[in-house]
């Protein structure tokens, strides 16, 4: 696996020097594939005209996420993630799909195969990844095409996917949110419902994010979980956090007579390529429990 790395690195920096000459417009692409490898589930995306790729590993709620620099061209992205790995993909689109930027979707994609190899091995060691085949997509802004005329779709920017929060009704919406830091690297814990079209549920997620190798890194558990692991009462400033599992342990909240809350308990997570689990709980956190807006 290292040798494979390191030969993928050399032809990395080949490619580098054969890019596009210094001046010239860099066309604004953006992308999005996913496969199975190492027993993870893998996602990458970029939004459009974005610089860095976001890679995620995803293996039952245990999650990392990579921000990295990124070459990105209409057929092809490569990435080098630091020390842990490298990305080189080239895409062929489906049949029948248009030219990108132009005619039938509306975001100027196209649907197709992503092939070439994506090489990981994650902090030490924790992924086994060397897999050369994804599906997935490329996206362009639309430009002229067929006699001038424009898709329908305009720019057609990615949006980038975040985790929404429905806006609760008289109490029935909490939310706690911990963390040891308000700058990187930094411990961070939360839970709030989530009203979705499975119902509510309960949102549970710690992430320790830091910057290392130009990557802005978070490593950590997603889950949801059912009303049992979140039992809060906002009259008396009170919760009681329990997730599943790969959550261990619990977590109390207790608002104090000076306004601030003590964050106590046994609440721990295991994180892909860290030596023992992060502990959620205790001094080191400072902790925030409200109604969800």
């Amino acid at each position: 696996m290292r040798r494979a790395l390191t030969l993928l690195s050399v032809v990395l920096a080949a490619l580098a020097v054969a890019a596009a000459p210094a001046g010239a417009a860099q066309p604004r692409h953006g992308l999005g594939f996913e496969l199975h490898a190492g027993g993870f589930w893998i996602t990458a995306k970029s939004p459009l005209g974005s610089d860095r790729v976001r890679l995620m590993l995803d293996r039952h709620g245990e999650v990392a996420y990579y921000w990295a620099p990124a070459r990105i061209g209409a057929d092809s992205v490569r990435v080098r993630f630091g020390r842990l790995g490298v990305l080189a993909f080239h895409f062929t689109p489906d049949h029948r799909e248009g030219p990108l930027g132009c005619g039938g979707r509306h975001d100027g994609s196209q649907q197709g195969t992503f092939r070439g190899a994506l090489v990981f091995n994650g902090e030490n060691d924790y992924a086994d990844v060397d897999a050369h085949r994804a599906r997935g997509y490329m996206q362009a802004r639309p430009t002229e095409c067929d006699g001038g005329r424009r898709t329908a779709g305009g720019e057609g920017e990615v949006r980038r996917a975040t985790a929404s929060r429905a806006a609760p009704v008289a109490e029935t919406g909490a939310f706690i949110e911990a963390t040891t830091a308000n700058v990187l690297p930094a411990d961070v814990f939360y839970c709030y419902l989530d009203h979705g079209p499975k119902g509510v549920r309960v949102v549970f997620g710690a992430l320790r994010e830091e910057r290392r190798e130009g990557m802005r890194i978070e490593r950590g558990a997603q889950i949801y979980g059912g009303a049992a692991g979140f039992q809060w009462n906002l009259g008396t400033g009170t919760a009681l956090i329990e997730p599943p599992a790969p959550f261990e342990g619990r977590a109390a909240y207790k608002r104090e007579a000076h306004g601030k809350g003590s964050w106590t308990g046994t609440l721990r997570v295991p994180v892909l390529g860290a030596p023992r689990p992060m502990r959620l709980a205790g001094p080191a956190f400072t902790a925030h429990f409200g109604a969800d807006t």
